[in-house]
């Protein structure tokens, strides 16, 4: 009697384990997700502005929605961070006029509404990278 008791309560606690774990990494999945996304999003803002300064004599944007017409898609829903759900998701940093492209941070990810120094930003080149200057700061 007490066997088959004891095997339903184990069996009824290990898959309540593995519903949890597979719950978990659902979640880790989904997260990793939004991150790349939003990064894929960082890349597609970041080759706006470079395609805007071809076309406009090498002059940087002075906002971001400066771009609209240099963007493949929709600017609205690309200006939505997935990660951090914050709209708009993105800073543009206007750099100085000879800043050096592979050095300046022209792009910062927001989380409500601020910027998140522990995501990764978008450079002049179009390099989608770790901030590793706010380590510095």
């Amino acid at each position: 009697m007490i066997g088959p008791l004891l095997m339903f309560s184990l069996s009824f606690v290990l898959f309540f384990v593995f519903a949890i774990e597979a719950r978990d990494l659902h979640l880790r999945h989904k997260i990793m997700g939004e991150r790349f996304r939003s990064d894929q999003q960082l890349h597609k803002l970041a080759a706006g502005i470079a395609a805007y300064r071809e076309a406009n004599n090498d002059e940087w944007p002075d906002r971001l929605t400066d771009i609209q017409d240099c963007i493949d898609g929709n600017f609205e829903t690309l200006i939505e961070n997935p990660y951090t759900k914050d709209n708009p998701g993105y800073e543009y940093v206007k750099p100085a006029e000879n800043a050096d492209r592979s050095t300046s941070i022209i792009l910062y990810q927001l989380r409500n509404g601020k910027r998140d120094l522990s995501l990764n930003v978008g450079f002049g080149d179009c390099r989608v990278s770790a901030n590793t200057t706010a380590a510095k700061q």
